[in-house]
């Protein structure tokens, strides 16, 4: 039940990017939105660290207004769970006084752990056992992601860069930090590519990764390291085979639809 006469705040929602959309939102899109412009709002939350990374809306009549979380309608995808609360702008406003906004934001409890699959044909892990990044082959170095040639060069428009103390050939124009493929031949990092791909695939978003530690997908972070939440696109001469990223996800994943009912999209030559 709504609850009853209290004031509306005078702006509908403030809300961080790339993380939570009013509730109507979802079923009022013209569009999909293009992961581009989520990979740009990662950008700028990164970049505005010392600002509330927010979108300030004109008032509204149609948003969602609330008391607790149990007020709001149900967002209708699994990508969404609805939240009650105060935009960031307005977080000291009293919960007597004041509604609070529903607003959607990304399902936290996605698991990205592949170990209770059993079934082998699988497509997560038929793509793990098929396509995973591993460390490059000797025709390899020199090109994106790979370590430099036998001469200690890299090839036409890269740069020579290091991970963690090892030398690697990083590509400049990448959306997302380059990460060398043979950062992925340990144990712990095994198969991190695919695993992030199927957070991509299930949010429709090429900015989500899988957490190895907590084992859910998640929005990167910048701030985070690689593995553990952090941004990064694994590279072997180019991206590695699992992912589909950019347009190319927005071609194939429709965010409208129930991921739950979809099987998640890896590249063209896994499996």
């Amino acid at each position: 039940m709504q609850p009853a006469n209290r004031p509306k705040l005078p702006c509908a929602v403030g809300q961080p990017m790339a993380a939570r959309v009013p509730m109507n939102a979802l079923h009022h899109r013209s569009a999909k939105p293009s992961s581009s412009i989520l990979r740009a709002a990662v950008v700028s939350c990164a970049l505005l660290s010392g600002l509330a990374c927010s979108a300030i809306l004109k008032p509204r009549d149609d948003v969602a207004r609330c008391g607790t979380a149990d007020d709001c309608p149900g967002t209708g995808n699994e990508r969404y769970v609805p939240v009650c609360q105060f935009d960031a702008a307005n977080a000291n406003l009293s919960n007597a006084e004041f509604d609070k906004i529903c607003l959607a934001v990304f399902n936290p409890n996605v698991s990205c752990d592949d170990s209770g699959i059993t079934n082998n044909q699988d497509p997560f892990k038929v793509a793990l056992a098929t396509c995973a990044a591993g460390s490059c082959e000797a025709d390899q170095l020199g090109t994106a992601g790979c370590p430099p040639d036998a001469d200690g060069k890299c090839g036409a428009g890269l740069e020579l860069d290091d991970y963690k103390g090892t030398d690697f050939c990083n590509d400049p124009d990448s959306d997302q930090p380059v990460i060398p493929s043979n950062a992925l031949s340990g144990a712990e990092l095994s198969g991190q590519d695919v695993r992030d791909m199927y957070c991509k695939s299930y949010f429709c978003d090429d900015t989500f990764v899988c957490n190895n530690d907590t084992k859910k997908c998640v929005p990167c972070d910048p701030k985070e390291e690689y593995g553990l939440g952090g941004c990064g696109i694994v590279y072997q001469a180019g991206p590695a085979p699992a992912y589909v990223l950019g347009d190319s996800l927005d071609d194939v994943c429709d965010p409208d639809d129930r991921p739950n009912t979809q099987e998640p999209h890896f590249g063209d030559t896994c499996g």
